[in-house]
This record gives C-alpha cells, structure tokens and sequence, in this order.
C-alpha cells in the first residue's frame, strides 16, 4: 500500500495518476536512483544557477570520466526519447480560425 503523504518516490506510481515530463527535476534521480544515489541533478531544476539545456545536460553526463551514464542500460534512451518529444513539441504548431477555437479546444 502506497502511503498518502507528499514524499512519495516518482518510481511508486499510483493508478490514474500521470508524471510530469517538463519541469519535473525529481523525474530522473526517481527512474534512476543508482545513477543519483543523492536523489539530486534532475533536469529542469528551479534552484539551479546557471540553466542548462535538457540536451547539454545529458553530454555533460555521457563526459563524466566514471561513465556510469554512458553505460546504463535504459538511460540513453529514455533521455533520447524525451529530448526527441520535447524538440518536436518545440517546433509544432496547429493553426485554428479563431470563430473555431472553442469548440476544438473542447475537443483536444
């Protein structure tokens, strides 16, 4: 049984609910705690000095001289997947005649 408190681990995922992708910097130590033993050095996180790009970010971690990143099984692609969905959002638009915009945002 999951307890009902704030502090639950994004690896406990209860029915019905849904993970946020974007600005989510406790997605990935959740995916990947033996990669962030510290449950720090998500992506998007708020408290960061200097931002960095999701996709420098990801380099920087493939140039970490233990390669622990370099040589997981599932953190490349996982990291490439939400890199490629995010460019793609990026560059997407949908065009609508504002008289229609209601009644299509309804639908989406």
């Amino acid at each position: 049984m999951i307890p009902k408190n704030n502090n639950i681990p994004d690896l406990a995922v209860p029915r019905g609910n849904i993970i946020k992708e974007y600005n989510n910097p406790d997605l990935f130590p959740g995916m990947f705690p033996t990669l962030y033993p510290l449950g720090i050095g998500g992506f998007d996180d708020p408290d960061r000095e200097t931002p960095i790009s999701f996709r420098s970010q990801v380099e920087s971690y493939f140039d970490l001289f233990d390669h622990s990143f370099r040589y997981h099984r599932s953190f490349m692609f996982i990291a490439l997947n939400i890199y490629q969905c995010q460019t793609a959002h990026l560059h997407t638009s949908f065009t609508v005649k504002r008289e229609n915009f209601t009644e299509i945002a309804k639908h989406l």
